[in-house]
């Protein structure tokens, strides 16, 4: 079983719905910009070939503490489940999104994850990667 580890910087974000033009009568993706920064961070931190065969991901987001809140408040919560924000689901969805094609050919590859929001000082979403390389769909 191979390991590896992926830290993208910042505040994680969720998948938003898909917005449609009224003016040109279709969808249009209105977090390319977002999805292509994280292809960018997770292609930086991986230089081998997109894995073949299962893949297995173990994920935390890193939600940012708000500065408004205070500093008895932001002591309390560092290091507590996030209950706020968006459905880890939507997480999910982006950072697929983010790592098809760099980590993994298809995310119809990743057959188990692990995945949980936790508040904390600094943003940011850190994945492990656990390949079966031995395992193949016959």
């Amino acid at each position: 079983m191979i390991e590896n580890r992926i830290i993208i910087p910042g505040n994680p974000t969720a998948a938003h719905r898909p917005r449609f033009s009224r003016k040109l009568g279709r969808a249009y993706d209105s977090q390319k910009d977002v999805r292509d920064c994280m292809t960018w961070h997770v292609a930086s931190q991986w230089s081998d070939d997109p894995l073949e065969g299962a893949v297995t991901l173990d994920v935390v987001f890193y939600m940012q503490l708000p500065k408004s809140m205070s500093k008895k408040r932001r002591t309390a919560l560092n290091g507590q489940p996030c209950l706020k924000a968006w459905d880890l689901d939507n997480g999910l969805k982006i950072l697929q999104d983010a790592c098809n094609g760099v980590i993994f050919k298809d995310d119809s590859q990743v057959y188990n994850i692990t995945c949980k929001k936790i508040w904390d000082e600094d943003g940011r979403t850190e994945i492990l990667i656990y390949s079966d390389s031995s395992s193949s769909e016959l």
